[in-house]
């Protein structure tokens, strides 16, 4: 029987989303002694926390695809996992290098990342296929990240189509992610839902 189940990856990134869910719904008092000062933190604060996102979005497609492919794990619904076509870590990365011309992975990007379990051979390559082809705010998330690392005129209008789809054009990233909708929920929070449910389908 397979030593590793791939349902601790998902465990990790829930985890990992549920810290940053609860850090990003802090508040602070409406009358706080430095209101100024703390709007300052909470802001940074909340900028941090959609970095993170897409950061441990990434990590977890990453470890996915790299774990599906080198064999000995079983899926969620306990089917046991033999190695791919490419199943050593170093190659699995060489093709992986290959597929985006030497440039940098984006492992973030869902649709690379099934190309890539493709192309290594991945035995579950359709379940991962059908968990990260869940439509998700994969693309509204990075605008809004780029924005906030990289606040440069291109990078401005990409957010400001996340914001006008959203149906607030004026917000700022963090305004935009911690608005409230019907649910009571945070757009935050919606968000970091629509992902933890790709990632639970792809490992199954």
């Amino acid at each position: 029987m397979s030593k590793y189940n791939l349902a601790i990856l998902y465990s990790r990134f829930y985890c990992r989303t549920d810290r940053l869910v609860r850090s990003f719904n802090v508040t602070f008092p409406s009358r706080p002694a430095h209101l100024e000062s703390c709007h300052s933190v909470l802001r940074d604060g909340r900028e941090n926390e959609i970095l993170k996102l897409q950061l441990y979005w990434g990590q977890f497609c990453q470890e996915l695809v790299i774990r599906s492919a080198l064999g000995g794990h079983r899926t969620l619904t306990g089917t046991s996992l033999a190695p791919g076509t490419i199943s050593h870590t170093s190659a699995i990365l060489k093709e992986a290098s290959r597929l985006c011309g030497g440039s940098h992975f984006p492992w973030h990007v869902p649709n690379r990342c099934t190309d890539l379990a493709k192309c290594v051979g991945a035995p579950n390559y359709s379940q991962i296929k059908a968990g990260l082809s869940i439509t998700a705010p994969v693309a509204d998330l990075l605008a809004t990240r780029n924005y906030i690392v990289h606040p440069s005129k291109q990078n401005q209008i990409a957010y400001k189509r996340v914001a006008i789809k959203y149906g607030q054009p004026k917000a700022t990233p963090t305004d935009l992610l911690s608005s409230r909708l019907p649910s009571g929920n945070t757009l935050f929070d919606v968000w970091v839902k629509s992902f933890r449910l790709m990632a639970e389908v792809a490992i199954r």
